[in-house]
């Protein structure tokens, strides 16, 4: 019988040739879409800046850029140079906080002010995924005033009696806040007598130390008096009442605030300067003071016992945390040759530490499939008291009916797709705090495309 030898090319149905080559095409199509994602575009345009603003502290200035940037090749919290990227900003240092902000430490250039223009560098910042920058160019924006500026606070440390024999007082601003770390734009200064009224010195020397002259002074009691502003125009001002004493006493001088405040976690401190007088012209080898505390509720007066832990005698520093209440430490100085004694006197305020809120399972994407959404709030506690019982109030205008007062906020079937913003207030018998966090619902489900020929799929 005779063989017949079949042909080494198969034909395909035309229909099949069209389907082969449909696919072929969307796979490389595909392919290429997908490495296009991968691999950095070797042409970007600059990501232009789109605002500047100064802290509330105003140490610094937060630029934030209009798309997520490259960070200039810096990962989060590296410090640089802002140089490198910005312009405007002298000497300062920069930290990038996220893609599109940096911070940058500005109470190093004093002519850094709200109304001033920062600047990027071309080409130095590109988008995020970005090889090049061959069209970048500079973008500017002028720096904005603080959302809710801080005003300095005045701190004077000053003695609360003062021998007039010693012929000078020392009156000291330096630990003054909310300067944003440069000196103030003006500053005054001046001691008045209380009698009278009548000014008796008066400087505007911005270093914020003065040494006044009080041999020749006639008042028994003045008052001294530090006004100013910041860089932003914030203004404070500090008084404190001094007596001119005609006896041989020691001075005395609370360093810091003589108001402070810490919390109940917290251990108090007190400091002091103390020297004995040099009237009778002592060498200081002669001048050795002795230091003694009492503490006492301000309230009733009551005397509260109290150890402190400090080997340096101008140092109290309590044994233990105090319990909430306003108390008042006096330091009283004894000169150790004549037994003259000079006091001063700090009032401390413990306050009550803030509830801490915790929420767990915010700020989140869900699938908008009617699984079940929790959010809890039991890691929340109050550091004062860890056995305290908390109650919960939970807040979202568009989120489906559900009980709200409980530790876990649950949405048995879901939520619908959208975006929610959930508000939590805990509260103790005497204590509130609130917390804010958010859930972003979406579909999930996905359509599958199949590309098939005349003889079944590919």
């Amino acid at each position: 019988r005779r063989r017949t030898k079949l042909p080494t090319t198969v034909m395909v149905p035309p229909t099949r040739w069209v389907v082969v080559a449909l696919a072929a095409w969307t796979r490389r199509a595909l392919a290429e879409e997908y490495a296009a994602t991968l691999a950095p575009s070797s042409r970007c345009e600059g990501v232009a800046l789109s605002r500047a603003q100064f802290s509330d502290a105003g140490e610094s200035v937060v630029v934030e850029y209009g798309a997520e940037t490259d960070q200039a090749g810096y990962g989060a919290g590296v410090e640089l140079a802002c140089s490198e990227i910005l312009e405007g900003l002298g000497s300062s240092r920069c930290v990038f906080l996220t893609a599109r902000e940096v911070r940058a430490e500005v109470y190093v250039a004093t002519s850094v002010l709200p109304g001033s223009d920062v600047s990027s560098v071309a080409g130095a910042v590109v988008a995020a995924g970005c090889e090049a920058s061959d069209e970048a160019r500079s973008t500017s924006v002028v720096i904005e005033e603080a959302r809710s500026p801080l005003g300095p606070e005045v701190v004077l440390q000053v003695a609360d009696r003062a021998p007039v024999c010693e012929g000078r007082l020392s009156v000291d601003a330096r630990q003054t806040t909310g300067l944003g770390g440069r000196s103030p734009s003006s500053v005054e200064m001046r001691v008045v007598d209380e009698a009278t009224g009548e000014v008796l010195y008066r400087n505007e020397t911005v270093a914020l130390s003065w040494e006044v002259d009080i041999a020749s002074m006639a008042a028994s009691r003045v008052a001294v008096e530090v006004s100013l502003k910041n860089f932003l125009d914030a203004e404070a001002s500090a008084s404190v009442e001094v007596e001119l004493s005609r006896a041989s006493l020691p001075t005395v001088t609370l360093l810091g605030p003589r108001s402070r405040s810490f919390s109940t976690l917290e251990v108090p401190v007190v400091q002091t300067r103390g020297e004995a007088t040099s009237c009778e012209n002592r060498t200081r080898g002669e001048r050795g003071a002795a230091y003694s505390y009492r503490l006492s509720a301000a309230d009733s007066g009551a005397e509260i016992a109290s150890s402190s832990t400090s080997r340096d005698p101008r140092v109290f520093k309590w044994d233990e945390p105090l319990e909430i209440g306003t108390y008042e430490m006096v330091v009283s100085v004894r000169d150790r040759v004549t037994n003259a004694t000079n006091n001063a006197t700090a009032r401390v305020e413990i306050e009550a530490e803030p509830l801490v809120v915790v929420v767990d399972g915010g700020n989140r994407t869900v699938s908008a499939d009617n699984a079940s959404v929790e959010l809890s709030a039991a890691g929340s506690y109050d550091p004062d008291n860890l056995d305290a019982t908390l109650s919960f109030r939970w807040t979202c205008e568009a989120c489906p009916e559900t009980r709200t007062d409980l530790e876990t906020l649950r949405f048995e079937r879901g939520l619908p797709p959208g975006d929610y913003e959930v508000e939590l207030v805990v509260e103790t018998r005497d204590k509130s705090a609130t917390a804010t966090t958010s859930l972003f619902a979406r579909n999930t489900s996905a359509t599958s495309v199949s590309i098939s020929g005349e003889d079944g799929g590919l």
